[in-house]
């Protein structure tokens, strides 16, 4: 999980969990997520251009 009401997301009861991996909103900002948004962007471009959405 990525995004809280107010961060860092501390004395939330989810970060006391073992199977819970907490992240600041920052987390998403990969090289390999946003290769894949660029991708999935110009995808969109290419079918707007077509007609096809």
């Amino acid at each position: 999980m990525d995004v809280f009401e107010k961060e860092p997301a501390i004395g939330t009861k989810l970060a006391e969990l073992d199977n819970v991996i907490l992240t600041p909103h920052i987390g998403a900002q990969t090289k390999e997520a946003q290769s894949l948004a660029a991708n999935v962007i110009a995808e969109k471009i290419i079918q707007i251009l077509r007609g096809v959405i």
